[in-house]
Order: structure tokens, then C-alpha cells, then sequence
């Protein structure tokens, strides 16, 4: 059954459904037509109905795209989500044709694109600019509720970013993309997305780096407290060299391997002569293990190595802290920011979605107004 309603919704569309086989109004517009100034609010995304809306359940929608993605939702039992929030969901914003994203399945893209793939199990990362609340956040990890193919996805709210796990013989890439943009959720695809991401390799030697000056560190400390509290008499002689031996040994590592990236950056800098930050922190460094080494083996007295590994560990983790906030405020757009991932190619009078990088001298594309 349709039928029209004219009011504060003129000409809102009833959708078929069996508490509205008799013909009723709903509630979410009745008694409205006495009130032309009272706004009505999509119960999905929040903003303003138009004139000609639609109404479902008693709820009222402003767009065809919301009503579908409400009905998408409660379909795969995903109610629990206007629970969350006031209005948590995002509008859908113009259609999309069939095979708009097909380039992504390319073998050779996706070894740019993806971040781990063993050819059936493959993961990705977006970023989705309209992740702005909870709901968002509850939806995207629960996809896997709405296409078998999907496993476990997880969502950075900081950075805006979701990384989902998928089986690739159940669902392919484009179809992943297309399922997120039919929710609301469209995937920022740009040429600056290809490898924007630090290979693994380098973020996990960097936390080893900061875990071993922090084990070196906090056990060096231990070792340095006699001498803080004034016990040296009472440990004697021997103890005291066992100590300053260990000390020596654990800060060797941490000296060559957690801060080798100071000592490269001091010699690239003396090699171009140019005095940098890391100059002096590299001679710091090498005076005092040197230094604590004399004293030690010398038996003069304990060192400066709970100074120098407490150093190097703080540096370490300033500058674990400043890459995290490089990567969130995203400091380094360029033009590649800018220009899309894909492209409408003509050829002849057909016209086919193409990654950019594939594009050859004398192709003729299509560019949409804006």
C-alpha cells in the first residue's frame, strides 16, 4: 500500500508494511498539519526532511539512500545502533553505477592497497572521513554482520581509519568499497593512499628499539640505587664491580642499537658538514658511556649510565609520541592528496573506471562538473 500524505509532510511516501494496512497515519506525522513551521528530522542522519519525505515505521527519513540503509540494518539485526546515539547514521549522498570501482581488483594495484594478503585472507586500511561518533564506530566493527566474507575490522577514531580483514574468494575489494559507501561510510581513495603507510618492518623496529633502552633503563636503575642511597660500604667492593659490569652490558645494546639512528643522522651530517641535533647528542652519548667505562673499570666509581640509557629511552619515546601526532594532524599532503585513485576513461563511446596510474598519453577522460 501507498499512499499520499499531505500536512507538515506533503506528499510523504508510506512504505508496505503491516501496521499500516489500515490505512493509518503514523504517529511520527499525525497531528502535524496543524503545525506547517515544526521540523522533522531524518531518524537516521539527523538532518532536516523535505518537504516530500519518507516514512517507515513511524519513522521518518529524508531520503530514499537513509530509508535503505535503515532497512539494511535492521535486516542483518544491526538495530542496536540507533541505540547509540541521536541521529548516529550518515547520509548517502548520490548514487553509484555498477562497476564504479572494479579497478581496485587489480592484482597489481593491491599489492600497493592492501596491507597483507596470502591470496585468500587479505587486509585493508581506510580512512572514512565520516567516522564522527560512536555509532560509527560500533557499525564498521560489526560489518561482518552484514557480508559472510567479512572478518574482523577494527576502527582507529582518531585517525579516522578502519582495518578490515576479508576473504577475497567471498568478496572482492570493490565490492567491500561498495558495501561501505551503500551504508554511508565511502572510503577517502586517492592517489596519496598508495604507500602512505610506513612499512611494518619500521614501526615495529622502532617499538624494539624503545623496548630495550626501557628494559636497560629500569634495570640499570636498580642497580645505581645502592650508590643513591648512600650503601656502597655495606655492598662492598664486589658487588659494586659485579654491578658496573652489568650496567656496561646492558647499555652496550641500547648504545649501538637504540640509538644507531642518532649515530647515522650525526655522521650524514658531518659528511655534508652540516651541524644537526643529532651532532651533540651522538658526543654526549659516546662521553658518557666512555667516560662511565674508565670509572668503572678503574673502580673511581659507578658512571653515568642510568644518565645515558634514561637519555636515550626518553628520546626514544619523545620521538614515538611526535610520529604519532605527524600521522594524526597529516602534515604531509601533496598533490597526490588531491587527485583520485580512479579515473573515467573513454574509448571509442564506452567509458570504463581506471586506476590513474594506469593512464597513457592520447587516453581521453572524463571529468564530472566539480
Amino acid at each position: 500500500m501507498i499512499c499520499r500524505v499531505n500536512g507538515a509532510l506533503n506528499k510523504t511516501l508510506i512504505e508496505p508494511h503491516d501496521s499500516l494496512s489500515d490505512g493509518r497515519i503514523p504517529a511520527a506525522v499525525r497531528g502535524r498539519s496543524s503545525d506547517l513551521s515544526e521540523r522533522v528530522y531524518c531518524f537516521h542522519c539527523g538532518e532536516s526532511c523535505p518537504s516530500a519525505g519518507f516514512v517507515q515505521e513511524e519513522k521518518v527519513f529524508c531520503c530514499q539512500g537513509c530509508l535503505a540503509v535503515h532497512e539494511l540494518l535492521a535486516g542483518a539485526g544491526l538495530e542496536h545502533f540507533y541505540r547509540l546515539g541521536d541521529h548516529p547514521g550518515v547520509r548517502v549522498r548520490g548514487a553509484f553505477r555498477r562497476g564504479q570501482w572494479t579497478y581496485l581488483d587489480d592484482p597489481k594495484l593491491q599489492q600497493r592497497f592492501l596491507d597483507f594478503t596470502d591470496g585468500t585472507r587479505s587486509r585493508v586500511t581506510f580512512r572514512i572521513p565520516a567516522i564522527h561518533c560512536v555509532g560509527c564506530v560500533w557499525l564498521l566493527e560489526n560489518l561482518f554482520r552484514l557480508h559472510p566474507g567479512i572478518g574482523r575490522s577494527a576502527v582507529q577514531f582518531a585517525r579516522r581509519e578502519a582495518t578490515i580483514d576479508f576473504v577475497a574468494d567471498q568478496i572482492r575489494l570493490s565490492e567491500l568499497v561498495a558495501l561501505l559507501v551503500s551504508i554511508g561510510y565511502e572510503p577517502a581513495l586517492t592517489l596519496a593512499e598508495l604507500g602512505k603507510r610506513p612499512p611494518p618492518s619500521l614501526r615495529k623496529r622502532q617499538w624494539i628499539q624503545v623496548g630495550i633502552a626501557g628494559f636497560a633503563f629500569g634495570n640499570i636503575m636498580l642497580f645505581s640505587l645502592p650508590t643513591y642511597l648512600g650503601l656502597d660500604a655495606v655492598n662492598g667492593s664486589g658487588f659494586k664491580g659485579l654491578f658496573g659490569c652489568l650496567s656496561l652490558a646492558l647499555a652496550l645494546p641500547v648504545l649501538l642499537y637504540s640509538a644507531s639512528d642518532y649515530w647515522e643522522s650525526a655522521r650524514l651530517s658531518l659528511r655534508r658538514r652540516v651541524l644537526t641535533l643529532e651532532v651533540p647528542i651522538a658526543l654526549g652519548l659516546a662521553a658518557l658511556y666512555a667516560w662511565s667505562a674508565y670509572e668503572i673499570v678503574s673502580g673511581r666509581g659507578a658512571g653515568y649510565l642510568d644518565s645515558l640509557v634514561g637519555l636515550v629511552f626518553f628520546l626514544l619515546c619523545g620521538r614515538a609520541f611526535q610520529q604519532k601526532t605527524h600521522d594524526r594532524l597529516a602534515f604531509d599532503r601533496d598533490y597526490k592528496s588531491f587527485f583520485p585513485l580512479s579515473v573515467a576513461r573513454r574509448t571509442g563511446g564506452a567509458e570504463e573506471s581506471v586506476a590513474i596510474s594506469d593512464l597513457r598519453v592520447g587516453d581521453r577522460i572524463v571529468l564530472q562538473v566539480g
